[in-house]
């Protein structure tokens, strides 16, 4: 990608999609904090975040255009996470969606990741990627008051 970073706002978008489970959700831009150099975002998500509503939402991560590489190391960071009760634990569940050049259609994986804990992923295509969306869902998070996540881009080329 030369010298322009892969959290730029012409290579990734963040999304906050309000009741993301109907036809017509209501979709506008998520704060974030990006870090350029790093190649690295970070959010808060969850219910008790100020709102108007009461309504499920979802944050999405987004590579919306065609991606020129090969292989996307991602590594999530959960770094803290509250919930309703301490009876529910500390863990977060992401979803992962990415489209393969080489395949009609996009892949979803799951993913359940703890407070403090990293991990990385690998997606790899033998042309090239097609687009990759993070997906943090309230709806599958229902006790998460709050969490702060990372994400870090790598590309293997």
């Amino acid at each position: 990608m030369g010298s322009k970073s892969l959290v730029s706002h012409d290579c990734l978008s963040a999304w906050e999609v309000i009741l993301p489970e109907r036809l017509d959700p209501i979709k506008r831009f998520a704060k974030i904090e990006r870090n350029f150099d790093l190649n690295q975002v970070s959010f808060n998500w969850g219910f008790s975040l100020k709102r108007f509503d009461n309504r499920f939402r979802s944050y999405q991560v987004e590579f919306g255009k065609e991606l020129r590489f090969k292989k996307l190391l991602v590594e999530v960071i959960q770094e803290s996470v509250t919930k309703m009760s301490a009876n529910y634990g500390k863990k977060v569940r992401f979803y992962v969606r990415y489209k393969k050049a080489e395949n009609r259609r996009s892949k979803e994986d799951m993913y359940v990741i703890s407070e403090g804990e990293h991990m990385i992923l690998t997606i790899s295509s033998l042309i090239s990627i097609g687009y990759v969306k993070i997906v943090f869902d309230e709806q599958s998070n229902a006790f998460v008051n709050t969490a702060r996540t990372t994400l870090k881009f790598t590309v293997i080329r």
